[in-house]
């Protein structure tokens, strides 16, 4: 499913920040900072050696390739963290749908990409609980995720039973 408009946030995860015109790169991509109303991913979180952790709004990135993301200045690393959700912490989060039935619990996030100054959420997968089997992929899209709340995402029932 990865391609050029929608990568797997783990393929994301660990890749140099690069400034080519100085062929140098600026630190690594860490995490990443979503708004849970939309599923808009406002900025990555970048560890920098010399600074620490700095915020590049999704509006500062050039490209997203295979083995790195490209900025156009090193003025694009912003000292402001935002203060929305983080991304590595969906791979805790449950899956229920509206009733409260619980479906799994998300193993991948899938980012679309493209266009970049519109970086979002476009996917989850998720994993069953002990004993149950998990034969095919369970992927949820981002129309079918109602809302978070409290280390959890909700789905319409109708979703939930047809993952279950």
């Amino acid at each position: 499913m990865e391609n050029n408009t929608i990568k797997k946030w783990s393929t994301i995860r660990g890749l140099p920040v690069a400034l080519p015109s100085q062929g140098r790169n600026v630190g690594v991509v860490a995490d990443f900072f979503f708004e849970p109303g939309t599923n808009a991913v406002d900025a990555l979180l970048v560890q920098t050696p010399l600074h620490g952790m700095r915020a590049l709004p999704a509006s500062g990135i050039s490209t997203i390739e295979k083995d790195k993301v490209t900025i156009p200045n090193e003025q694009m690393l912003l000292v402001a963290l935002p203060a929305l959700a983080s991304g590595n912490a969906l791979t805790t989060y449950k899956v229920v749908g509206e009733s409260g039935t619980q479906v799994g619990t998300v193993s991948e996030v899938w980012l679309g990409i493209t266009p970049l100054v519109a970086l979002r959420i476009a996917a989850l997968d998720l994993v069953t609980g002990p004993g149950q089997s998990n034969s095919r992929a369970k992927r949820i899209g981002e129309d079918e995720i109602l809302h978070y709340s409290q280390e959890t995402v909700v789905i319409d029932d109708q979703d939930a039973r047809r993952l279950r």
